[in-house]
């Protein structure tokens, strides 16, 4: 049997357990705790959303600008450099959701004008389209 270290000792912290039963048998073989202990009172809840979406929108920014192919990088990153500031919670889901279609999907919606499925003609796919210049003698 392998041995569950105990908790802390200090009544400041509380514990989020890590996930997976294997949490104890990793923690009693590299001597580590079972649970993380995370001080609790730190930050307002507005700072921690706050702190939660500017991680979305780096990891978000980082998956436009690595796509899989150059010309995706080129479309999606340039636009993520400009516009996920601004993003909400709202539109960094729909941006999101977009990211999880193929690149040829997006280049068609984006660039070619095709005409994308009803769940994906969002607003973000919108900014998308506006920065894109229209082909010559063709009115966007």
């Amino acid at each position: 049997t392998v041995p569950t270290p105990s908790p802390p000792q200090n009544t400041d912290f509380f514990e989020l357990p890590w996930a997976g039963a294997d949490s104890a048998f990793a923690a009693a073989y590299i001597g580590a705790p079972a649970t993380l202990p995370i001080r609790a009172g730190t930050g307002s809840p507005t700072m921690n959303l706050e702190c939660d979406l500017a991680a979305r929108r780096k990891r978000l920014r980082f998956r436009c600008w690595h796509r899989g192919s150059r010309e995706a990088d080129l479309l999606l990153g340039p636009f993520a450099d400009s516009h996920i500031h601004g993003f909400d919670a709202a539109r960094l889901d729909r941006l999101e959701r977009l990211l999880a279609c193929d690149d040829p999907d997006i280049w068609d919606w984006a660039v070619r004008g095709a005409a994308p499925p009803a769940g994906f003609d969002t607003d973000v796919l919108a900014l998308l389209r506006a920065r894109i210049p229209a082909p010559p003698g063709e009115r966007r």
